[in-house]
């Protein structure tokens, strides 16, 4: 496996960006975007309104690639689920 993006679709019709991965060895080469590029264009085919992800702070490399993507920054964080000593950023791109 080279790389792995997920989208769940929430109660409210939106869907959620999540368990984002690359192998390192291809970071770089464009296939991150490549992915999310995927995961947007299945979106849309679903007719979905939005699709949010949260970023963990600090991961300035990921947001850069959400930007480029066409997220925006909602103002909203929250802790991260599996660390609680994390936050997380959300962003959002309306389809």
């Amino acid at each position: 496996m080279v790389g792995l993006a997920g989208i769940v679709v929430e109660e409210d019709g939106d869907g959620q960006l999540i368990s984002m991965w690359l192998d390192p060895r291809l970071r770089g080469s464009g296939a991150a975007a490549d992915l999310v590029g995927a995961v947007l264009g299945w979106a849309r085919e679903q007719r979905l309104p939005r699709v949010r992800l949260g970023v963990t702070e600090g991961n300035q490399v990921a947001r850069r690639l959400y930007l480029r993507s066409g997220f925006a920054e909602t103002g909203r964080t929250a802790p991260l689920p599996q660390d609680p000593s994390r936050i997380q950023r959300g962003m959002a791109i309306a389809l």
